[in-house]
């Protein structure tokens, strides 16, 4: 589960529950925000943070992302190449839920 908190200092992703690959060699894990439009169709993906694998726990949601934009999120693996944008290697992806 993927859940939205928001704490004293901004929002935090809360993930739980996750079992996510380990020994992804040459590549990590990341943790991205998602939007849509009212079709489905994807309008905006942003980074949140890496994850690591053994430990899912709580991320930081960059302050600059307004939250009640993305009703997605998403863990991707992606290879370690320069590139900073979405692999399109989802692993998990699911709805956005806000306690």
């Amino acid at each position: 589960t993927a859940e939205l908190v928001q704490g004293d200092d901004g929002y935090e992703l809360v993930l739980t529950d996750a079992e996510l690959p380990t020994g992804t060699a040459g590549a990590d894990l990341a943790l991205w925000l998602i939007s849509t439009d009212a079709a489905g169709a994807i309008t905006d993906v942003q980074p949140v943070s890496l994850v690591d694998p053994a430990s899912p726990g709580t991320y930081a949601v960059p302050a600059e992302l307004d939250p009640d934009t993305y009703t997605v999120v998403d863990i991707s693996i992606e290879p370690r190449d320069g590139d900073e944008q979405h692999s399109g290697h989802s692993i998990l992806r699911g709805p956005l839920e806000e306690v």
